[in-house]
C-alpha cells in the first residue's frame, strides 16, 4: 500500500472536493463533532475514533480486506485517537478521509450526522454544502456610535478600512455634503455645536444615514475585488438604515440583529453568522435549480434519481444540485460521477428535489 498524503487541519475547497471523488479502492469516511473539554458530551474525541476503527474493521473485513490492508489503512486513525492533542478538543465538526492514498483533516463549518463509512468511494454528500460556503466572510457590527469591521474565517480579526472614519464623532469632524442645511457656531473655543431646521432626532438620523454610506463606500472599494459576502450585526434599527444606505450587492440578506456591544461570544458570532450565509447559499443554490427547471427543455434537465446516476456515469451531467443527506448510495454515487467528468455539485436545502443540468 501506497504511503498516504497527510494534510494539516483545514477548510474543504471545492476544488479538492473534486480531487477526492477520484479516489477509490475502499475509502474511509468519519465526522466527528464538535468538542470542547469539561462541556458535556458523550463520548470523547478518542474514544469516537477508537469506536469507529473497529466499525471499519469489522465493515473492511467484510468486504474481504485482509489484515494487513486493514492494519495499514486504520493505523492513522489509531495514532490521531493516541494523540495528546485529539483530547485538546475544537469548536468545529471535522471529517477524517482515508484511503490507501490519502489521508485528510477538514473543518466542517456546518452541523451534519456523525459516524464513519467504509465504502468504494468516499463519502462526498455530507460536504457538498461545507464546499459551497466561502473561505471567509465579513463582520459589519453597526452601532449609533461607530461601524467596525471583522474577518471572520475560523477565528474573527479586525479590519481597518482605509481612509473610513470608524465612529460617526470622526465622521463628522470630516467635510461631509450640507445635505440638512445644518449650521454650526463655535463655543467655548474650538467646539462645535451643531443645530439644524429640522428635529434633533431627523438630524442625527441623517446623520447616522450618511456616516453608514461613507463606510459602505469605502467598503465596496475594498470588498469588490475579492467579492466578500458581508454580514451585519445590530439592532433592527441600525441594520435597516445601513440598508437603506448601502449599494454593495454582496450584502447577506439576514442579520445577526442583536447589539455588537451585548458581550456575544466570538464562537456564537461565527456560528450564528455561518448559519446565515449557509442558508442563503443553498436558497441561491436551490433559485438555480429552479430556473434551469423552468428555462431549460426536457431533454436538458431530470429530477428521476436512477436516470441522474447512470447520465452523470456517462458524463452528461452539467451541475447537480442535491440535498447534503449522509449516507446516501444513489446520491452520493451520482455526486461522484458528476465531479469526476468535470461537472458541478451544489448543496440545496433539505427536502428540495434534486436535479441536474445537463450537457446535452
Amino acid at each position: 500500500m501506497a504511503s498516504p498524503k497527510v494534510s494539516s487541519f483545514k477548510l474543504l475547497h471545492a476544488d479538492r472536493l473534486r480531487e477526492l471523488a477520484g479516489c477509490s479502492g475502499l475509502c474511509l469516511t468519519a465526522i466527528l463533532p464538535p468538542f470542547v473539554p469539561g462541556e458535556k458530551t458523550r463520548h470523547s474525541p478518542a474514544a469516537l475514533l477508537r469506536d469507529y476503527a473497529h466499525q471499519a474493521e469489522a465493515t473492511l473485513a467484510g468486504l474481504g480486506a485482509s489484515k494487513a490492508h486493514i492494519a495499514a489503512l486504520l493505523e492513522p486513525l489509531e495514532r490521531l485517537a493516541s494523540d495528546p492533542a485529539t483530547a485538546e478538543g475544537f469548536h468545529w465538526s471535522r471529517v477524517i478521509l482515508r484511503s490507501p492514498e490519502v489521508f485528510e483533516e477538514f473543518v466542517l463549518r456546518q452541523t451534519t450526522r456523525e459516524g464513519v463509512t467504509v465504502a468504494e468511494w468516499f463519502d462526498l454528500l455530507p460536504l457538498i454544502a461545507e464546499a459551497d460556503l466561502p473561505a471567509e466572510f465579513y463582520v459589519l457590527k453597526l452601532s449609533k456610535k461607530q461601524a467596525t469591521l471583522e474577518r471572520a474565517g475560523l477565528g474573527l480579526e479586525p479590519v481597518r478600512l482605509p481612509k473610513t472614519a470608524q465612529t460617526l464623532d470622526e465622521f463628522l469632524e470630516l467635510d461631509i455634503p450640507d445635505h440638512d442645511r445644518e449650521n454650526r457656531m463655535i463655543a467655548g473655543g474650538s467646539r462645535q455645536i451643531r443645530f439644524g431646521t429640522g428635529h434633533e432626532r431627523e438630524t442625527q438620523h441623517a446623520h447616522l444615514h450618511d456616516f453608514y454610506k461613507h463606510v459602505d463606500q469605502n467598503l465596496s472599494t475594498f470588498l469588490r475585488p475579492k467579492s466578500g459576502m458581508v454580514m451585519l450585526v445590530g439592532v433592527q434599527e441600525d441594520t435597516a438604515l445601513y440598508r437603506s444606505a448601502s449599494t454593495y450587492p454582496n450584502l447577506v440578506a439576514a442579520s445577526i440583529e442583536r447589539s455588537p456591544d451585548d458581550g456575544i461570544p466570538e464562537n456564537e458570532l461565527l456560528r450564528r453568522g455561518l448559519d446565515l450565509i449557509r442558508s442563503a447559499t443553498l436558497q441561491r443554490n436551490a433559485a438555480a435549480r429552479q430556473l434551469a427547471r423552468a428555462q431549460l427543455a426536457p431533454a436538458r434537465y431530470s429530477e428521476v434519481p436512477d436516470t441522474i446516476r447512470e447520465l452523470a456515469s456517462q458524463g452528461r451531467v452539467a451541475r447537480l444540485y442535491v440535498a447534503e443527506t449522509p449516507r446516501e448510495p444513489l446520491w452520493n454515487d451520482a455526486l461522484i460521477e458528476t465531479l469526476r467528468h468535470s461537472g458541478e455539485a451544489h448543496a440545496i436545502p433539505a427536502g428540495e428535489p434534486a436535479g441536474a443540468v445537463l450537457r446535452y
